[in-house]
C-alpha cells in the first residue's frame, strides 16, 4: 500500500527546484543547464540560488522517485572570489571552455556601498581549475556568444553602472517614449546607456569594444564558418520605441575578431528575437507572422543573400514559439531556432501543447513529439535534442528526444516532490459551447473534493498566451484545498491561429468574456455537485477579465484580481507598454478615442460590483501599474457595495507570481486561498 501523501501548502513552494536554459556540449554527450533552489538564511529573507549542472544525455529513464543525477559544475553559494549565482552556460564549440554569467563583487563606491555586477566567467573544462572572470563591465554583462573556433567570444553588456540607489539621483531627464521597463526598481526608468558589444578571449582579461547599433544590442550570433557576426538591435530610439529592431552583419577577421561598423541588412522587424545563423549566411529569428501585428502568431522568419528581404518560413497561422503559462520556472528559457540539414527546429505551440518541431524547406511543419506536454526550452546539436518539458502534474524536467517521437527523462529533481504530494494531472482539453465555437478548457480535480464542490476559474494573462499542459503550483495548491480548478483558452488566446487570437481586438470584454462565462457554465455542468459555487481569479489580462466580469455579473462567490487593469485611459501613459498596447489592442488613444477606451474599461462598471473582491498588486509593477489597482480599490470602497481588500507587495514587479521574492510569493498564494475559503 503506497504511503499516505502530504497536503500541499503554500510554503512548500520553497521545496521546488527550477530548471532553465539547457545547452549541449559540442559532442552532444552532456547537457548543461541552470538549477535554481530557494535558500532561506537564518538572518534574512529567502532568496534564489542558481548553479550550473551537467547531465549525461545518454541513458535510460530516471527513477520515478530520485529523479536521476546531475553533476554540479559551478555556482550556488559564493566562490572563493565572491562570485555567486551562475547561469547562462555556454560551452565553447571546441569543447574546452564553459562561459557563464555570475554576480561578481565590484569595487566599493565612494559612499562605501558594496555593489555587484553580472560578468562573464570562464571555466576550463579540459584542464580544470577555478573559474575566472573575463569581463569587467560596470553595468554588467547580459549575454555571451562564442566564435566557432572557441578562440574568443562576444559579450553583450553596459559600460556604465546604474545608480546604487535613489539617494544617488538628483533628477532624471526622460527624452524617449519607451522610458520605462518592468522588472526595474521604481520608478522603472530604463538605463541611459544602451547595451554594447565587446570581444573577449577565454585565456585573457582584456576586452575590445566593438561598434554596435545605435540603440543597443538585443542578440548576437556568429555564422557557422566564423566569417560574420550577426546582430539584432534597434538603429535608434525611434525604432526601439516602436518595439522594432534591425538585423545587422559584421565582418570577422581570420583571428575571429569582429571588425568595422555593423551593416544594416533589414530594418523595422517587429519584436524580433531568437536570432540563429545557418549555412551560407542564412539567418532566422522569431517574430509575429504579421509584421505589423503583435497579436499575430509567432513565426520563423529567414533572410539570406538570395532573397530581397525577410521571408516567413511556415504558415502564418502557426505559433512557433512557446507561450503556455506556468509558475514553476525561473531564469532563461531559450526557444531559439536551430538549423539542421532537414530544416529548422523550433517549438510548435498548438492547442495548449508545445513540442519540438521541424520546419521543412517546403514550409511544412512536423511535430517531433505527440501533444500533451509543454516544452519551455530546448537545445539541438548534431542530431541530438534535449528539452525542458512539463505537464500539469510534473514541473520542468530534462528529456532527450528519440527518433521515434519518444522522450527519455534524464533528470527530474522534482520527482520526489511529485510523489510526496501525489500531484494530479488535468483532464482536457474539454469543450465549452460558445458563440465563436467550442472553447477549449482543462479541469484539475482535487483528490478530496470540498463538500460544496467549489470551483476556481482561472483566466490566463496576455491575452495572447495560452493555458494547457504547463505546470502550475497555484493550481495544485487550490486542488489540495479541495477546489476543482478550471482553466481555458477563450478567444484572444494564442496557439489556435490568428483569427482566434485577434477576435477581441478593439472589443475587450465582449466575445472573450462570453467565452470565459461559457467555461464557468461548462465547469458547473460537469460537476457531480448540484450548482457548485464558482470563484474567479486571474492576473494581468486575467486581472482585467476578473474586474470586467464582476462588473457584469454577480454569479461568482468571490474573486481575486491580480496585477490587473481597470482603466485603459490612464494605462495608456503609465504602463511600460501602454501606448503600444492600447493603440493596437484596445484600438485607441485617450485624446482621439476616449469613449472607446472607456467603454472597454472595467472602472466604467464599478458601481455594479457586489462580489467580494480581493486586489493583489505589486508596487513596482510597470506593466500594469499599481495606480490601476488604486483606482479600482478607491472606487469600490467609496461606493461600498462590495467587500474588498487590497494587498500590496513592495519592490516587486509584474513577475511577482513567477519570480518574486519567495516569501512574497508564498504570501500571495496564502492570500488567494484564504479569500476563497472565507467567502464560500
Amino acid at each position: 500500500m503506497p504511503p499516505r501523501s502530504e497536503r500541499l501548502d503554500a510554503p512548500h513552494l520553497h521545496d521546488l527546484t527550477f530548471l532553465a536554459d539547457p545547452q549541449l556540449a559540442p559532442d552532444g554527450a552532456t547537457a548543461y543547464l541552470v538549477r535554481t533552489r530557494i535558500h532561506a538564511p537564518a538572518d534574512g529573507p529567502p532568496t534564489y540560488r542558481s548553479e550550473v549542472v551537467a547531465v549525461a544525455v545518454d541513458g535510460p529513464d530516471v527513477d520515478a522517485q530520485d529523479g536521476g543525477d546531475a553533476r554540479l559544475v559551478v555556482g550556488g553559494a559564493a566562490s572563493d572570489d565572491g562570485a555567486s549565482d551562475a547561469r547562462h552556460p555556454r560551452p565553447s564549440p571546441d569543447g574546452r571552455w564553459l562561459a557563464f554569467l555570475a554576480d561578481v563583487p565590484a569595487p566599493e563606491t565612494t559612499d562605501g556601498a558594496a555593489r555587484r555586477a553580472t560578468q562573464v566567467r570562464v571555466l576550463d573544462l579540459r584542464h580544470g581549475g577555478a573559474p575566472v572572470t573575463r569581463t569587467d563591465l560596470p553595468g554588467g554583462a547580459s549575454a555571451v556568444a562564442w566564435h566557432p573556433t572557441g578562440a574568443g567570444f562576444v559579450a553583450v553588456g553596459r559600460d556604465v553602472a546604474p545608480p546604487a540607489g535613489e539617494g544617488d539621483v538628483v533628477a532624471r531627464t526622460v527624452d524617449r517614449l519607451h522610458a520605462k521597463k518592468d522588472g526595474l526598481p521604481a520608478p522603472g526608468v530604463r538605463a541611459d546607456a544602451p547595451t554594447g558589444l565587446w570581444w573577449g578571449r577565454p585565456d585573457r582579461t582584456a576586452l575590445r569594444r566593438l561598434e554596435a547599433p545605435g540603440d543597443g544590442v538585443d542578440d548576437a550570433r556568429f555564422a557557422p564558418d566564423g566569417a560574420t557576426l550577426w546582430l539584432l538591435g534597434p538603429a535608434d530610439a525611434e525604432e526601439g520605441d516602436a518595439f522594432r529592431t534591425s538585423l545587422w552583419r559584421m565582418d570577422v577577421s581570420r583571428r575571429g575578431v569582429p571588425r568595422g561598423a555593423p551593416t544594416r541588412v533589414a530594418a523595422g522587424l517587429l519584436q524580433a528575437h531568437g536570432l540563429a545563423v545557418g549555412p551560407n549566411d542564412t539567418v532566422a529569428w522569431l517574430a509575429p507572422s504579421d509584421p505589423d501585428d503583435l497579436a499575430a502568431p509567432v513565426g520563423v522568419w529567414t533572410w539570406s543573400p538570395a532573397h530581397d528581404g525577410p521571408t516567413l518560413a511556415a504558415d502564418a497561422d502557426l505559433d512557433l514559439a512557446p507561450s503556455v503559462g506556468g509558475d514553476a520556472r525561473y531564469g532563461t528559457y531559450e526557444a531559439r531556432p536551430v538549423f539542421t540539414p532537414d530544416g529548422i527546429v523550433v517549438i510548435h505551440n498548438r492547442a495548449g501543447s508545445a513540442v519540438p518541431a521541424l520546419v521543412r524547406p517546403d514550409g511544412g511543419v512536423d511535430d517531433l513529439q505527440p501533444a500533451g506536454r509543454v516544452t519551455t526550452a530546448f537545445a539541438h546539436v548534431g542530431g541530438v535534442t534535449v528539452a525542458l518539458q512539463e505537464t500539469p502534474a510534473r514541473p520542468g524536467h530534462l528529456t532527450r528526444l528519440g527518433p521515434d517521437r519518444s522522450a527519455t527523462v534524464r533528470y527530474d529533481p522534482n520527482a520526489a516532490f511529485v510523489a510526496r504530494f501525489a500531484l494530479r494531472d488535468a483532464d482536457g482539453p474539454l469543450e465549452a459551447p460558445s458563440g465563436g465555437g467550442p472553447v477549449p478548457w482543462w479541469r484539475l480535480r482535487p483528490r478530496r473534493r470540498r463538500r460544496d464542490g467549489a470551483i476556481v476559474l482561472q483566466v490566463h494573462g496576455g491575452p495572447h498566451t495560452n493555458a494547457g499542459f504547463g505546470f502550475s503550483f497555484e493550481h495544485q495548491l487550490l486542488a489540495a484545498r479541495g477546489y476543482t480548478v478550471a482553466f481555458a483558452n477563450p478567444r484572444g488566446s494564442s496557439s489556435y491561429g490568428e483569427a482566434w487570437a485577434t477576435a477581441m481586438i478593439g472589443g475587450y470584454g465582449t466575445v472573450d468574456a462570453d467565452d470565459v462565462l461559457a467555461v464557468a457554465d461548462a465547469a458547473q455542468a460537469a460537476s457531480p455537485v448540484d450548482d457548485p459555487p464558482v470563484h474567479l481569479t486571474g492576473g494581468s489580462y486575467g486581472g482585467f477579465m476578473t474586474n470586467w466580469l464582476v462588473g457584469r455579473t454577480d454569479r461568482f462567490a468571490s474573486a481575486v484580481t491580480q496585477r490587473s487593469i481597470a482603466n485603459w485611459t490612464s494605462f495608456y501613459g503609465t504602463s511600460d507598454i501602454g501606448y503600444r498596447f492600447a493603440e493596437q489592442e484596445v484600438q485607441g488613444t485617450p485624446w482621439d478615442d476616449l469613449e472607446l477606451l472607456w467603454r472597454q474599461s472595467p472602472l466604467r462598471r464599478v458601481a455594479n460590483v457586489t462580489t467580494p473582491l480581493l486586489i493583489l498588486h505589486a508596487d513596482a509593477d510597470h506593466r500594469c501599474p499599481v495606480e490601476q489597482a488604486e483606482q479600482w480599490f478607491v472606487a469600490l470602497k467609496r461606493i461600498g457595495r462590495a467587500e474588498t481588500a487590497f494587498v500590496r507587495f513592495p519592490e516587486e514587479g509584474h513577475e511577482l507570481s513567477r519570480s518574486g521574492r519567495p516569501d512574497r510569493r508564498v504570501r500571495r498564494l496564502e492570500a488567494i486561498v484564504d479569500w476563497f475559503e472565507t467567502h464560500p
